[in-house]
């Protein structure tokens, strides 16, 4: 389980690089990188300095981006669906399905999805609509943060442990 290196292809390779880190850590930068895109496509169109058409541009690739992050953990804590060709299960199907519904990175999929129908740009897209995704983005920002083997302790305890406390007690209140 986890990202395929080979391309699809079964051949088992690896990445460059991937004999310095090890395959948790690994996953852990990728899913880091996508949460700070995130949080860029939403500074970059929320304040248009490159225009609007790359404002646009931004808030389509930051939808994409809620959608792939969300299916990346669903996949992580679910895995695929129980779907063979020759045989339909529909039970086993509802199985698998009734913790995923209720899962918050399936709202957060489900709901970047459907913004992200918009087919023109003449349509204006939905000013707020991802402010919660980027704030949760920040959230799971800090915590990869935080998991960095690589990471030195000191920083951790000056700068990353004291934004976590503070996110989290803003979101307990």
């Amino acid at each position: 389980s986890g990202l395929r290196t080979d391309g699809g292809r079964g051949g088992g390779g690896r990445p460059r690089g991937a004999d310095m880190a090890p395959a948790g850590t690994m996953k852990s930068v990728a899913m880091l990188g996508a949460h700070l895109a995130i949080i860029a496509c939403t500074l970059a169109y929320l304040l248009p300095v490159m225009g609007l058409a790359m404002s646009y541009r931004c808030y389509r690739m930051g939808l994409q981006l809620i959608i792939m992050t969300s299916l990346a953990k669903l996949y992580d804590k679910h895995g695929l669906p129980p779907i063979s060709l020759r045989r339909f299960d529909f039970s086993a199907l509802k199985a698998w399905f009734q913790p995923v519904q209720s899962s918050t990175d399936f709202h957060y999929a489900f709901i970047a999805g459907a913004l992200s129908g918009q087919r023109t740009v003449m349509e204006r897209p939905l000013a707020l609509a991802l402010a919660p995704s980027a704030v949760l983005a920040a959230y799971h920002a800090i915590v990869h943060i935080a998991s960095l083997p690589f990471l030195g302790e000191r920083v951790k305890a000056t700068i990353v442990v004291p934004v976590y406390n503070k996110m989290r007690g803003a979101q307990q209140n």
